[in-house]
């Protein structure tokens, strides 16, 4: 009885793999399906980006059912990774793969900015995060996507830095060379 359950659920999940597999191919755009290097890629991209809003959606039902109304950061994580569902949208119907990443990197740092914000500035333990969206951008492999989402994430940690408390004290006792670094 436990061989024939064994066969009913792997034939369903394989069934429903293949039905999943065919529903990404079809988001990809025509320019890119028929591009062995770039399909890939773009599927990649597209079933990430699905499964991040999925779990937004099925994650935030479950929350208000168990625990009650959800926090200021839960909220602004369930609203960047429903984020991501736009960017599925942009990339299948425009097929520009670079931007899209670069659209999900700088999303990522102004999550990663906002969760600092809430949590203590630049003495937050999501700090170090913001070094994560300038690696999501190298992903795709454009310098420019690189170098904006860096910009983004100086941009944000200066003005972390600004909302310190004693944030013109801070500012003048750091080296020159360091601020370079």
């Amino acid at each position: 009885v436990r061989v024939s359950v064994l066969r009913s659920v792997s034939r369903v999940l394989q069934v429903f793999g293949h039905t999943i597999s065919r529903f990404i191919e079809g988001l990809v755009h025509p320019s890119a399906a028929s591009d062995r290097l770039r399909a890939p890629r773009h599927a990649t991209f597209i079933t990430a980006s699905l499964a991040a809003g999925s779990a937004a959606l099925i994650l935030l039902p479950l929350h208000l059912a168990l625990a009650g109304p959800a926090s200021l950061p839960l909220t602004l994580a369930l609203a960047w990774a429903l984020a991501q569902w736009p960017l599925v949208l942009f990339l299948s119907r425009t097929g520009y793969l670079t931007l899209a990443q670069a659209a999900s990197a700088a999303l990522f740092a102004l999550f990663i900015g906002a969760i600092c914000a809430l949590t203590g500035g630049v003495a937050s333990f999501a700090l170090l995060w913001l070094l994560l969206a300038p690696i999501e951008a190298a992903l795709s492999g454009d310098r420019r996507a690189v170098l904006w989402v860096t910009a983004l994430c100086v941009v944000e940690a200066a003005l972390l830095t600004a909302m310190a408390p004693g944030a013109p004290d801070l500012a003048l006792a750091i080296d020159p060379r360091a601020a370079l670094a």
